[in-house]
């Protein structure tokens, strides 16, 4: 992880993307973390990844198995969106 300032990011932005390499880059403001920059294919890799365990959560819970879920115990499911 390396954290830059804002004023580093702009003098730098022509070599940004080979600095970066596959690492994910935190910009500060005035001392503050406020922007994270990686790589297009440091953002597909990490896409992918979400996308895979989705799925892999979803098949180790699929939506109907969640739906007979509520109620049991007491709970009503009124703070489950859709329910």
């Amino acid at each position: 992880m390396r954290i830059i300032s804002i004023s580093e990011m702009k003098l730098n932005a022509a070599n940004l993307r080979d600095e970066i390499g596959d690492n994910t880059l935190f910009v500060t403001q005035n001392g503050n973390q406020s922007l994270v920059v990686m790589s297009d294919d440091s953002y597909a890799a990490m896409m992918q990844k979400h996308a895979e365990l989705g799925a892999a959560i979803d098949d180790l819970w699929p939506d109907d198995e969640r739906i007979n879920a509520i109620g049991q115990n007491g709970n009503t499911g009124e703070h489950y969106k859709g329910a």
